[in-house]
């Protein structure tokens, strides 16, 4: 067994029993049983609880994602898609990325190459409309200044 770890661990032991007998007064206890020493130390906590992570935060700054070739031609074929959605019968209609998936899949790869290609174009595009924003306005910001 590890040392550090049995170390902690026995550390962690004795500070629990250290606030039991804390709480008894140091007097004798006659019958305790597992489920009353848990319950004494985690009350709110119930074996199978879901242990929640933390939520990280999103950077405002951080540049967007590139478009791919599946992206890029779910956004030029989203009418056809939900059209597609809308004339569906049944209990529950499918789901936007499951035609989405079934249209992409049945293409051939050169087609797939040609809307990466187009994805890849219209992102250098789009890069470039936001390069120039910014410059817009640092420009106004230096000329604000004088």
């Amino acid at each position: 067994m590890n040392t550090e770890f049995a170390s902690n661990v026995y550390d962690f032991t004795e500070s629990l029993f250290k606030e039991f007998l804390v709480e008894f007064e140091g007097g004798v206890v006659e019958k305790c049983m597992l489920e009353d020493i848990m319950k004494f130390h985690f009350p709110d906590y119930k074996p199978g609880d879901k242990v929640k992570g933390k939520k990280k935060k999103k950077d405002p700054n951080a540049p967007k994602r590139a478009l791919t070739g599946y992206t890029y031609f779910g956004k030029m074929n989203k009418d056809k898609i939900n059209a597609e959605i809308a004339k569906a019968d049944g209990d529950t209609p499918p789901k936007y990325v499951a035609i989405l998936g079934k249209l992409w899949s049945g293409m051939s790869d050169s087609d797939k190459q040609k809307w990466n290609k187009k994805a890849a174009a219209a992102d250098a595009k789009e890069k470039a409309k936001e390069k120039a924003e910014v410059e817009v306005e640092e420009n106004a910001e230096e000329g604000g200044e004088e």
